[in-house]
């Protein structure tokens, strides 16, 4: 594993399994449940479009942006502290959100988290 450049300009690990890195982020971008990619800071580092739509924004106004932005039923601290525990293999992310769209909607959202590492 190491860092590379992806299509979107950001930074991001890629697991040595997926070679062919631009077939990686066009399978995502064709489903329709939204995907995205965050840093140990908490950043959007890729997202697809389903993602985009779920979050009001387009993909170039997410990108760098950190998460808890758009996190609506907790502060911003508390979903840090669960991000990284995610991080260090100890779970904790509740699995229904709600999240504060660019609009100002509130949408509930069901997550699957993982980790690329």
């Amino acid at each position: 594993m190491g860092g590379d450049r992806n299509a979107y300009g950001r930074d991001a690990v890629f697991p040595a399994f997926c070679a062919d890195r631009e077939g990686f982020f066009a399978f995502f971008d064709a489903v329709s449940v939204g995907v995205a990619v965050i840093d140990e800071s908490g950043a959007f580092v890729w997202v697809n479009e389903a993602c985009c739509r779920i979050l009001g924004r387009p993909r170039d106004r997410l990108l760098g942006l950190p998460f808890t932005r758009f996190v609506g039923d907790m502060s911003a601290e508390r979903a840090m502290s669960l991000h990284h525990a995610n991080l260090e293999g100890r779970g904790g992310i509740p699995s229904d959100w709600l999240v504060v769209r660019e609009d100002g909607g509130r949408i509930p959202v069901h997550t699957s988290p993982g980790r690329l590492i």
